[in-house]
């Protein structure tokens, strides 16, 4: 049974250590696509952060004091 366990925990380690491997070498050979990534997300974000202050802004515009006069 302590084989098996050991044997399967040697595995498990052997996978994790290829995906981190993988994943670091993906990254590394790749530094334009990460880099064009990282700069669409960066404009994205900016250009919500614009339209939620731009909405932000049109409701405090709305008027403070309203008067209603009426003449029966």
């Amino acid at each position: 049974m302590n084989a098996k366990l050991d044997e399967l925990k040697s595995r498990g380690l052997e996978k994790l250590h290829n995906i981190q491997c993988s994943t670091e070498t993906s990254m590394r050979t790749s530094p334009m696509k990460w880099a064009g990534i990282a700069a669409g997300t960066g404009l994205g974000l900016g250009i919500l952060a614009r339209i939620a202050r731009a909405r932000a802004r049109r409701n405090r515009e709305m008027a403070d004091l309203v008067i209603i006069e009426a003449s029966c």
